[in-house]
């Protein structure tokens, strides 16, 4: 009778609520829905959800409370989480974690025995787990099992492996590294050093290698060279550098450069000069793996030249593949006083030459190939004109005098057409003067 009497007394109270209700009991737990199922209160040894739709819902089973204020829930058995949506923040607890996000992912702070990652964007993000920490007057991180330290506002930084450390200061304007096999840093522009083998100055310097030795006693500007390489230099007027074991050298005057390497000697200054010595002609080898060359070459201004030079490599025509083609050029001249060039090659019976005097006042060429000749020689162009081509001789001098002679043995001799005019022929002699037949 008890228990009838509460159920009408709640049957009563929903009715004058004025919505659909329902109720449920048993021994443990009874559940009351009212508002056409957007209110359910539930109580008991073992309650079930209790809400009222949109306002709030809690579940103290799963530990799930929902409001517009603030939320709470549970996960993964021990994480805990809650929220507050009008403050975008959320905390979520573990046993040896917890984290906490505010105003949305702008701030993260993280605690506990597994703690991560914390920040407050845009002013610092940390994370004790590898020891990174960045922000604007300060940053820290490791790189491999390198301890690499920042300070963005002074443009510096510091990193150190443990036993190396170096140091940078306004972009590497203040240089140090140390701890490692020697010690070696920079100020710019005032010194830099490394070790006990280099140090240099505005006023002094060295540099102690075997090979590229050198210390400069006042200034940059003049230097003597120590160790494989003798010499010095004297800026910007010359510098000159010899290898003691080999006696090559290179260096410069001026503009100028000279250079001996092996056999192969170079200098000049242009536009006034220029010189190349490849070694004695007669040191050629027989037989030419390569391209070589041998002999002198030089040109100066006004307009002076010379070469003479030897050319050896490996004959590339078929039927001629491991032969050796000798090359010989001769050039030499005084623009515009003369000019000669040649250029043969023996083993090919061939040879070219060009000459001439005074540009036009004489001129001299001459083209031979096997079974072949081609000679001709000017005196202003047509004043005098020879040219003689596989035994066939022709000469022209003005005004009109013609000379023709052939390998047969015809030959003629004219001076103004038949002025005066002499033939040899296979059918006999001719002979003209004043333009009358004298002999036919």
């Amino acid at each position: 009778m008890k228990n009838t009497g509460i159920l009408i007394l709640l049957t009563l109270a929903v009715v004058l609520l004025g919505g659909a209700s329902l109720y449920a009991a048993d021994d443990k737990r009874k559940d009351l829905w009212t508002l056409a199922g957007m209110a359910r209160w539930s109580w008991g040894e073992q309650p079930g959800p209790r809400y009222l739709l949109p306002i709030i819902y809690h579940n103290k089973s799963t530990g799930t409370f929902v409001s517009p204020l603030a939320a709470k829930w549970r996960r993964d058995g021990d994480t805990t989480t809650g929220a507050s949506p009008i403050l975008l923040s959320w905390l979520t607890a573990s046993e040896n974690r917890k984290d906490l996000w505010m105003l949305g992912p702008l701030a993260h702070f993280s605690w506990g025995k597994d703690a991560g990652g914390q920040h407050v964007f845009p002013l610092y993000y940390a994370n004790r787990k590898d020891g990174t920490f960045l922000s604007l007057p300060w940053a820290a991180w490791n790189d491999g099992g390198v301890k690499e330290r920042m300070c963005p506002i002074l443009l510096s930084g510091y990193s150190s492996d443990g036993k190396e450390k170096e140091l940078n200061i306004l972009l590497g304007l203040f240089h140090e590294e140390w701890g490692g096999k020697e010690r070696q840093g920079h100020l710019i522009p005032l010194y830099m050093y490394r070790g006990t083998k280099e140090f240099y100055t505005p006023l002094v310097g060295w540099k102690r290698d075997e090979r590229e030795g050198f210390v400069y006693p006042l200034t940059p500007l003049v230097g003597i060279r120590t160790g494989e390489r003798s010499g010095g230099w004297l800026f910007p007027l010359c510098s000159h550098t010899r290898l003691r074991k080999t006696g090559d050298y290179h260096g410069s005057f001026l503009w100028g450069t000279y250079r001996k390497h092996g056999r192969h000697v170079r200098s000049g200054i242009f536009p006034l000069y220029g010189y190349r010595n490849d070694g004695s002609i007669k040191s050629a080898p027989d037989k030419a793996a390569g391209y070589e060359t041998y002999g002198k070459k030089f040109w100066s201004l006004p307009a002076c030249w010379y070469q003479n030079r030897l050319a050896v490599y490996p004959d590339r025509k078929i039927g001629r593949q491991g032969e050796t083609v000798r090359r010989y050029d001769k050039r030499h001249g005084f623009w515009p006083v003369w000019s000669y060039s040649s250029r043969r090659l023996p083993d090919r019976e061939t040879e070219d030459v060009d000459g001439s005097v005074l540009w036009l006042l004489y001129d001299y060429q001459r083209r031979e190939r096997p079974k072949k000749e081609e000679v001709r020689a000017r005196v202003l162009w047509r004043l005098w004109h020879y040219e003689r081509k596989n035994g066939n001789v022709e000469m022209d001098m003005f005004p009109a005098i013609t000379y023709r002679r052939s390998p047969d043995g015809r030959k003629r001799i004219a001076f103004l057409w038949r002025f005066f005019r002499y033939e040899r022929t296979d059918e006999g002699k001719k002979l003209d003067l004043l333009f009358i037949p004298l002999m036919r």
